[in-house]
């Protein structure tokens, strides 16, 4: 298997989201874990497939549509229960979803990359309050500057970083 601790890694943060499509497929909450197991099964040992810095959720769900259909597939009683264009438009509507949380994991590693290019001072500032949920008054203490100060060089780093993640988008994007 490929890195077993990528494959938890990404498995927690998109389980959800994985189950949650899971639902809206499989209309028996028990049949519905049963897919999801299933799936998170295939998951697992198919992880070799999985092509690292795209879109886990797609592949994933991909995988668990699959494993619905076969679900369906083995309980007759339940092949009427959606057609294959009620079927396309949850794909579709996922597919939504996932570019929304695509661009979202774009974002995150652009303020990632613009966070370590802030100087040592400002990176520290903006850990304490965002990271460690320090009051400006806590924050200004520890440093020797009034909270006011802090909120201001706050603000000026939040720009900044704006300024980062956009500029780094535009490029993505004519890329």
């Amino acid at each position: 298997m490929a890195d077993p601790q990528a494959f938890v890694r990404l498995f927690s943060q998109h389980g959800r989201a994985i189950h949650t499509y899971v639902l809206s497929l499989v209309p028996q909450m028990s049949d519905a874990e049963d897919v999801f197991q299933e799936a998170s099964l295939v998951m697992w040992t198919k992880f070799d497939s999985y092509q690292p810095g795209t879109n886990f959720t797609a592949w994933a769900c991909t995988i668990a549509k699959y494993c619905a259909l076969n679900h369906y597939r083995k309980h007759k009683k339940f092949a009427r229960l959606f057609s294959e264009s009620f079927l396309a438009a949850i794909d579709a509507q996922m597919a939504e979803l996932n570019a929304d949380e695509s661009e979202r994991e774009l974002r995150q590693r652009l303020l990632q990359r613009c966070l370590d290019t802030l100087p040592n001072h400002h990176r520290h500032v903006v850990d304490q309050r965002y990271v460690n949920r320090q009051t400006t008054k806590q924050i200004g203490n520890a440093v020797g500057k009034s909270p006011n100060a802090i909120r201001k060089l706050l603000v000026r780093v939040r720009a900044a970083l704006a300024d980062c993640i956009q500029s780094h988008l535009k490029k993505e994007q004519s890329a």
